[in-house]
């Protein structure tokens, strides 16, 4: 049957059902490809053929339906998941482990891009030597 969309397939199966019903009689006999079919068993394969392919449409449309309605779910709770985070970190803390069981965990903090790290570290040595600042490594050297 080659390649064809479903309204194709499906035009062109009950073309052949309607051509068999109306041609042949229900115990004539065809051999095809080593096999031989009366056409009571051609119209049953291609009633089959048909019958899975509408089935196939069906759960197709049943699956966009189904995608749509988890899309407005999901849209729908999405204010009322944010309402219920804040509320419980205001209750609670933003990193208290008790938003954990509802996997309101804050965000990983981003590293930041080398150019931005460099940049970094040279203001937070600036800094340390305005303000004469040691940090704990520096302190451990200090003997006396």
């Amino acid at each position: 049957m080659g390649r064809m969309n479903s309204a194709e397939f499906q035009f062109e199966c009950n073309s052949v059902i309607e051509a068999l019903t109306a041609t042949f009689g229900p115990n004539d006999k065809m051999s095809l490809l080593g096999t031989v079919y009366t056409r009571d068993q051609l119209v049953a394969v291609f009633r089959k053929a048909l019958d899975l392919d509408l089935e196939a449409d069906r759960l197709e449309r049943v699956w966009h339906i189904s995608l749509k309605q988890a899309g407005d779910a999901a849209r729908e709770l999405r204010p009322i998941r944010n309402a219920l985070k804040q509320q419980l970190q205001a209750q609670w803390g933003k990193t208290s482990p008790r938003l954990v069981p509802f996997s309101f965990l804050g965000k990983e903090p981003k590293q930041p891009s080398p150019p931005v790290a460099a940049v970094a570290v040279v203001a937070r040595r600036a800094t340390r030597e305005a303000r004469h600042t040691m940090g704990p490594k520096q302190k451990k050297r200090i003997k006396g």
